[in-house]
């Protein structure tokens, strides 16, 4: 007589997780634009400051495809909603520059700062990528954003809060103090990123566009970069003063 056996649910590995394609690309992706970045942040002066006007330009370009796109709502219908949305734009995209050129134009600092900024949004959207995938849980806001958990973003946090620990023994800078503001630009970024995606919802665009493999748009990239960066740099001209 043959005893039926018991079944039992397959455990799903970590890879099943991810999208392998999808993380191919992002891989493929920041291996070609980081090392650019980098570059372009070290030689600093009209190199980099062109270099972000020039992805402002590419950004307002993709920010004007979003909101052209077909409003959601009746609300946003009309010549005064459209001007409306076009200053809004201005002032996302145009204070976010204005914010990574004056944190790179910081005397003695400027190198520092930057590659600290840089690495610490690097940081959350890497550590919130993975917490948020392996461990799930909770959505963060999922009327605006399906995909992102409160893991994702501690997860983030603490990334952020390693590499920029790191990147401020490297630097000679305090490193608790460093280690903190990472954290805190986490926070910040994942705001910014959670405009964008409100943004894009209500436009019912899913990709600001298509220039970066994996990752979409200019300003699927850089969203959370525009906050940290507003915000890095109003927290060092009050220091300053």
């Amino acid at each position: 007589m043959e005893i039926p056996l018991p079944s039992v649910e397959p455990v799903p590995s970590l890879i099943s997780k991810f999208d392998p394609a999808n993380l191919r690309q992002r891989v493929l992706s920041a291996a070609v634009l980081i090392p650019l970045v980098l570059l372009i942040v070290y030689l600093g002066g009209w190199v980099y400051d062109v270099a972000v006007i020039a992805v402002m330009i590419l950004g307002l370009r993709e920010w004007r495809t979003i909101v052209r796109n077909g409003p959601l709502s009746p609300k946003n219908t009309g010549a005064c909603a459209s001007a409306l949305w076009w200053g809004l734009g201005l002032l996302y995209l145009g204070g976010g520059g204005l914010g990574l050129i004056v944190v790179r134009a910081v005397p003695d600092f400027g190198f520092a700062n930057a590659i600290f900024l840089l690495v610490a949004v690097w940081a959350t959207d890497t550590g919130a990528y993975f917490a948020g995938r392996l461990i799930g849980g909770p959505k963060l806001a999922p009327v605006i954003s399906p995909k992102k958990t409160w893991a994702g973003l501690l997860g983030g946090m603490a990334f952020a809060a390693v590499l920029g620990y790191a990147v401020a023994s490297g630097f000679g800078m305090d490193m608790l103090s460093a280690s903190v503001m990472a954290s805190v630009l986490a926070v910040v970024s994942q705001v910014g990123d959670l405009f964008e995606s409100w943004v894009k919802r209500r436009f019912g665009v899913k990709d600001s566009g298509d220039l970066i493999p994996g990752h979409g748009g200019i300003l699927d990239r850089i969203d959370g970069l525009l906050f940290a960066a507003i915000f890095f740099a109003l927290c060092g001209a009050i220091m300053r003063s």
